[in-house]
Formats: structure tokens, sequence, C-alpha cells
């Protein structure tokens, strides 16, 4: 089998440390699987988190200014002495290693002539759109079908970009008129997905563990305790407008500030990582208490709050109230190879009132 990973795979987890790329590294030796990487892809990943760090330090600075002008001095910060472009270089060449570590082959950049890039373009044919976006996409897709010239073997190609590549499990139609045997092609929305349909029903199950962590017996790592110390400064990092209050993304604020109770805990699956570490997954149910914070154009603008909020005449500048909600929660945990010790831990699913949401680890 051949992998090969489009950018927005990798950034999603631009240091490869969730549990699905823990996964990945374990299930190209157990597969196996040979991973190509797009050169397009590295510089494409590599200039995103160029951009994201530009951002990040961007209003890093402005809550600095903003801290000099409330304590009326200074703030100590190391930020002056962050180069962004040293910074994406150090990534790209980090990237770039830990990818040989995993025994990665780097496709380089497809020589195709010029007037065969613009005849497509002005086809509109995928992946091209009609605002003429899509050329690094089509390095993409060139890259794979030349990989398609030669042998028998099958190829998955994981991408979240299912607009322009197709739905799955097979390339759009569109696409499969470029290649020989469309039958070898598989396409995959997410590496979670990957890891489910090809790795994990590989690794071995580790039923005494389970046993231990159901009855809480024989081992010091308590599921019912971490969660409980734990799980609200989790879920902080994640934006809970929308699953809680029904608000789009970037309004208003919904934080979580307790654990009212815990409706049911189950361990789903507990699998061998690795010689070190031990897979388990977990699905919570837990009645939490928000926090949700609105402002007037918050409201003025957004009907969603609103209809939250309901009637008020009376212009205000901030508003807070209390909400508590029932959440479903799939968390991925991994742990050392004696179930004691816990290596990391994921949010991966999250259901609540307003809808849900599915996580890159779950």
């Amino acid at each position: 089998m051949k992998l090969v990973l489009d950018s927005n795979i990798f950034c999603q987890d631009y240091r490869l440390a969730s549990a699905n790329f823990r996964l990945l590294r374990e299930g190209l030796h157990i597969i196996p699987a040979d991973l190509k990487v797009p050169e397009v892809v590295l510089d494409e990943v590599a200039n995103r988190f160029r951009e994201i760090l530009e951002e990040a330090l961007a209003a890093a600075k402005k809550a600095e200014k903003a801290l000099n002008r409330l304590l009326r001095r200074p703030v100590q910060s190391a930020l002056t002495s962050i180069s962004v472009i040293q910074e994406a270089q150090a990534y790209r060449e980090w990237l770039l290693s830990k990818l040989k570590e995993l025994g990665a082959e780097i496709l380089p950049y497809p020589e195709v002539p010029h007037k065969e890039v613009v005849e497509r373009d002005l086809q509109r044919k995928r992946p091209f759109k009609r605002d003429g976006s899509g050329y690094r996409d089509f390095l993409i897709w060139e890259s794979i079908r030349r990989l398609m010239l030669w042998g028998t073997e099958r190829i998955i190609f994981v991408t979240a970009n299912t607009k322009d590549f197709g739905d799955g499990p097979r390339v759009a139609p569109e696409l499969q008129k470029d290649i020989l045997n469309p039958d070898r092609l598989e396409l995959v929305p997410c590496l979670k997905n990957f890891n489910d349909k090809f790795v994990v029903p590989r690794l071995r199950m580790v039923d005494d563990l389970k046993a231990r962590l159901q009855s809480k017996a024989g081992t010091s790592f308590n599921i019912t305790h971490w969660l409980r110390d734990s799980l609200v400064d989790l879920l902080r990092n994640e934006e809970l407008g929308p699953i809680v209050a029904g608000f789009p993304d970037g309004v208003g604020s919904v934080y979580p500030t307790e654990i009212v109770a815990f409706e049911a805990i189950a361990i789903d699956d507990v699998r061998e990582l690795s010689e070190h570490e031990r897979l388990v997954r977990i699905t919570v149910q837990v009645d939490i208490e928000f926090s949700v914070d609105i402002d007037w154009d918050d409201y003025t603008w957004c009907s969603e709050v609103r209809e939250w909020a309901g009637e008020c005449s009376e212009p205000f500048i901030w508003s807070s109230s209390k909400h508590v909600d029932r959440l479903k929660l799939g968390i991925t945990l991994v742990l050392d190879s004696t179930g004691e010790k816990l290596v990391d831990a994921e949010i991966g699913l999250i259901e609540g009132s307003y809808g849900s949401v599915e996580l890159t680890s779950w």
C-alpha cells in the first residue's frame, strides 16, 4: 500500500503529536504502507505554519500592549526575539526530518507543460475552480496520478478536501478519467478514518488493562478522577458556542466552568499502540455548567444570540449567564504500558444540544 497525505491533514496537527499520528507511525510498519508526501504539500504546510505563527504573534503583541496600558509599565516578553522567517524555516526542516524518520518519500514537483496546465484551468476541470484557483491541488493530483502509472499496489489518499477531489471512497468521476485503474485509488477524508480501517484492527487488544480500568482496580490511573480534574480544562481549548448555544463561530463566548454530574463513562477499546504505549478510547456523557457571555454587537447582528438571550430593548455593554448542557464526548487516551501513567489525551467528538463536531483524534 502507498499512502499519500494532503496538506490539510498535517495542518490539523503541525507537530504530528496527536493520537492519530501516533497510530500512523505504528501503522506504517504493521500494514505495511509506504508514506508518500508531495513536495508541494511540504511547502504548503510550512507556509501555513508561517501564516499561523504571524497571526498568533500579532494577537500576542496586541494583548501585550493592552497589559502595558493597564499596568502602566512594560511587561517582560520574549516575543521580540521570535523571527517568523527563521521559525518557519526551522519548522520545515523539522517536518522534513520527522517525515524521513517515518520512511516517507518526498515526491518532487511534477514537470507538466504550461500549456497542459492552462488548458485544464480554462476547462475548469478538477481540481481547478471557476475562479482559477487550484494550482497546488493540481500538482498534488498529478503526483498521485504518476504514482499510479506503474505497479498494482493500492493507493490511499487522505485529504479533507472532498470538495475538489471527491467524497470518497473513489475520487470524483472527472478525476477518474485521468487514471487507468480508478479502483486502485481510495479517498479517505481524515487520518482517523484511515487508522480505524487499516491500523486499529491490526493492533492487539489489551483486555486485561481494559478490565482493570473498568474495575478501577490494579491500576493507579482512575479515569473518573482524571476526568473530574482535567475535563473542563480540555474543553476550554475548543470552540463550544455552536454546540452548546447554537452561536456561529466567533460569536459570543461559551466557557465551561464546572462539572455538574457524570451520567455515563464507557471504555470502548484498549489496544497496544506500541511496546511502551496503550491506546484507550472512552465515551463520556456529562452535565457541564457553562458561562455564556455576549455583548451588544453579538445581540444586534446575530439572530441566534437574540433567540438565546430573549427580547431586550435596552442596549447593554456585556451580559453573562450560566447554562448547564449535557455533552457526549469521545476521548482518546494514551497510557504507558502499565496503565499507570497518562501520556496524552485528546477530545475527538463533542455532541451537545445544538449539534456536534468530530475533531481530528476521534
